[in-house]
């Protein structure tokens, strides 16, 4: 069995871990100002768990285990996922 996050559990959690972001828009005026900027860019490994914010509810956070990166094969045979087999 997987690890598992369960109800009343806390975690702590780093923001810098995959980059810094720098602001690009001056957020009063809604000016861009230049391209995304990000410095010390990592990107997510297997089995990472990664923080991020709901795209329909920006106010929830959704807390997700990486099981795929671009070029894995996932398949979910009798409710199990198979990773590159």
């Amino acid at each position: 069995m997987e690890k598992t996050l369960l109800i009343g559990d806390h975690i702590l959690v780093s923001k810098f871990t995959y980059g810094i972001h720098i602001p690009n828009i001056i957020p009063f005026l809604n000016i861009k100002l230049f391209d995304d900027i990000v410095l010390f860019q990592k990107t997510p490994e297997h089995d990472d768990i990664i923080v991020f914010r709901y795209p329909k509810n920006e106010s929830r956070d959704f807390i997700k285990r990486v099981i795929g990166l671009p070029g894995d094969l996932l398949e979910i045979r009798q409710q199990k996922v198979y990773i590159n087999e």
